[in-house]
């Protein structure tokens, strides 16, 4: 849409758009975090709905909650694969961590992100991603997963029977 602005002495023209245009393109420059930022600030009533959002809060924020989710499942799937490296996977984890933390999408947070990083192959790296924002009590203690908080426990279980047989093969070899 046009918005005409008389002046005194000129009139100006603006183009106002919507804000999917702007995340495709956000997306198609692989600005992730910059499309996810846009939801985050209209959610937050720093950025207007304009032609894309409803105006009533409530109304907003389930649309922009929908968009969201649909936006970090397509970074996930698109991005996410087994053979990215450890570094790209964490980055793509903290992101993805962070939005659904201060959005309170814990369904995505525990469904959707956590599915996508144990079928890449990279739940440890979701698990020691996750776990600070627990431990610093981001996450109110009614919302957390119990298959996740299981995940976390194993994360763990796994190198301290490692750090075990490594005992036990050493105390061997020492005794002859």
């Amino acid at each position: 849409r046009t918005l005409y602005v008389c002046g005194m002495k000129e009139v100006r023209t603006l183009q106002v758009g919507r804000w999917g245009h702007h995340v495709e393109e956000l997306v198609g420059k692989n600005d992730w975090a910059g499309a996810l930022d846009i939801f985050l600030a209209v959610r937050r009533g720093t950025f207007p709905p304009l032609l894309d959002f409803p105006h009533p809060l409530a109304a907003r924020v389930r649309a922009v909650d929908s968009r969201t989710t649909q936006v970090i499942q397509s970074y996930l799937v698109s991005r996410l694969k087994p053979d990215v490296p450890r570094v790209e996977a964490r980055r793509m984890c903290t992101m993805a961590i962070s939005i659904c933390i201060e959005m309170c999408l814990w369904s995505v947070l525990y469904k959707t992100v956590f599915e996508c990083f144990k079928a890449s192959g990279h739940v440890a790296v979701y698990c020691n991603t996750l776990e600070p924002f627990i431990v610093g009590g981001r996450i109110p203690r009614g919302q957390m997963d119990s298959e996740v908080l299981c995940s976390i426990l194993q994360s763990y279980a796994l190198p301290l029977e490692e750090e075990g047989r490594m005992a036990v093969q050493l105390a061997q070899q020492d005794d002859r």
